[in-house]
């Protein structure tokens, strides 16, 4: 899998962003990667998307940024050219998947019947926008598609909200899922970004799908009592010394590890094993050598 779409499905969250002020691009991204998303899909319905996308390139170089509602060539080259690592279509362009495909971007374009499916199949393409979702059968209209199209996974965008986020990610064909509401216009307006990470936070919670904590920052919090990468932690008074590991349920192993990396935790068997038919990996928290912890696969629909 190309390394932008990799680092996609990890994440498992698209926030969709339409800047109408370009002064507001970095304040936005870094309240996106506060929030623990390092991510965004820049629209092409506000002018200036291009702009917006080089900013963000140029001074947040690991953030996977995109563009999206690209509508033609000419965007098309406009979002490449100004550093743009995949393209996004609301509807299947075959010019301008052809025209991606070519200079080596990866694309996704809006797929929603199978009529489109076929033609995007056609074309080599195995990753599709599922737009707009909820309009659409939302879940059970994917699982309808599911059967007949095996090799295609979703990225569900349109009602996708943090109420239905984890329904939609606990779905092994959902590769990630995509939308406003991370990010959503009115607090961009309102410059509130503090609230705008408070909703990646949430999002990231919901994504994960952990149990029985909805937060494992606050999990990690309560039972070791300081940040996971300081080399100088010692276990809370609520757990004796002699626990030695918890087990946790996520939606995604892979996700879960993804995030964990990304706070300095160790993932001690990045591999991932199964045991009778479970898969689990164990997390080690640094400075406390007698605390783990097993994450477990939950159980996923087909």
């Amino acid at each position: 899998m190309n390394q932008t779409m990799e680092k996609l499905n990890q994440i498992g969250m698209i926030p969709v962003v339409k800047l109408e002020d370009i002064s507001k691009a970095l304040p936005l991204a870094r309240a996106l990667t506060a929030g623990g998303i390092p991510a965004a899909e820049v629209t092409f319905r506000a002018s200036g998307a291009e702009k917006v996308i080089a900013q963000l390139r140029e001074s947040f170089p690991d953030m996977v940024v995109g563009a999206g509602t690209v509508l033609n060539i000419r965007q098309a080259v406009q979002a490449i050219d100004a550093g743009a690592l995949y393209i996004v279509s609301p509807g299947l362009n075959p010019e301008i998947v052809s025209f991606c495909q070519e200079k080596n971007i990866p694309v996704i374009p809006g797929c929603a019947t199978p009529t489109e499916l076929e033609r995007a199949v056609s074309l080599g393409v195995n990753v599709v926008k599922f737009f707009p979702a909820e309009q659409n059968g939302g879940l059970a209209g994917i699982k309808a598609l599911c059967g007949p199209y095996d090799g295609v996974r979703f990225i569900p965008t349109g009602g996708v909200n943090l109420r239905n986020l984890s329904d939609y990610l606990s779905h092994p064909r959902i590769f990630a899922c995509g939308g406003t509401f991370m990010a959503p216009p009115e607090l961009i307006e309102k410059n509130d970004w503090d609230g705008i990470a408070a909703l990646c936070r949430s999002a990231v919670d919901e994504t994960l799908g952990i149990t029985p904590c909805g937060s494992l920052s606050l999990l990690l919090e309560q039972l070791i009592g300081v940040t996971p990468a300081s080399e100088d932690q010692t276990p809370c008074d609520h757990y004796e010394k002699e626990v030695s590991c918890l087990q946790i349920t996520v939606n995604s192993l892979p996700r879960a590890c993804y995030w964990l990396k990304q706070k300095g935790i160790e993932v001690l068997d990045p591999a991932l094993e199964e045991d009778a038919g479970v898969s689990h990996a164990s997390v080690l928290i640094k400075g406390v050598p007698p605390f783990s912890i097993r994450l477990i696969q939950k159980q996923r629909g087909a």
